[in-house]
């Protein structure tokens, strides 16, 4: 499973940018970004194991931090995948 989750990573960033290029709305990127987060957090998962232990605010905290970072990356390959759809056309 190990060597698939580069391969997973990187369909789920041409999946974001497709969604932008199919003109899909926009409200697709907040579950997207969920997934997105959820991929990240299992890719750092070494650094994530002590707070989902932890509970509480800090992981919480965590959380949203990283989801709105993610939240703007998403939203920077969703728009990368309208300006594409953009000049293509």
């Amino acid at each position: 499973m190990q060597s698939l989750k580069p391969w997973l990573s990187l369909a789920l960033v041409v999946v974001i940018v497709m969604v932008g290029y199919a003109g899909a709305s926009a409200w697709f990127v907040f579950p997207l970004t969920a997934l997105f987060a959820a991929a990240y957090i299992d890719g750092k998962w070494y650094a994530w194991e002590g707070l989902f232990r932890q509970g509480g605010s800090k992981l919480y905290r965590a959380l949203l931090v990283t989801y709105l970072i993610d939240l703007f990356v998403v939203l920077a390959l969703y728009l990368l995948g309208v300006v594409i759809a953009y000049f293509v056309a």
